[in-house]
């Protein structure tokens, strides 16, 4: 039986983050030892005390998102339009922006070993 994207996540979770950066001054990405997350939509979250959220300041964002290191991603939640990450510490919610023409911006693509996931999947 082929096992969903729901399945194959949940089968590598918690998986520990080794790596959030930020590229091009808006674009983060999460790494772990067998998930990388882009994330290319708008996005919110909170660490500790601290809010995330896309039009903060880049270097402000940068060091949120470096404080997500050495933390366990615990859970991965989607919808239509939407992907909470829950962590040891804290969550960012991706939300998928609708284009010009209504249909999904991909917001979000998520790699599992030999998958890969999208935010319009």
């Amino acid at each position: 039986m082929k096992a969903t994207i729901r399945e194959r996540i949940d089968l590598l979770l918690p998986t520990r983050v080794t790596r959030f950066e930020l590229v091009d001054n808006h674009h983060p990405i999460m790494r772990t030892d067998v998930i990388t997350l882009e994330i290319t939509g708008p996005f919110v979250g909170c660490q500790g005390v601290h809010s995330l959220w896309e039009e903060v300041e880049p270097s402000v964002l940068a060091s949120h998102l470096k404080r997500f290191e050495g933390q366990d991603l615990l859970a991965v939640e989607s919808g239509p339009g939407w992907l909470h990450l829950d962590f040891t510490n804290g969550w960012i919610r991706v939300v998928a922006a609708v284009n010009d023409y209504s249909s999904w911006n991909d917001s979000w693509r998520m790699t599992l070993p030999e998958i890969t996931w999208t935010g319009t999947d």
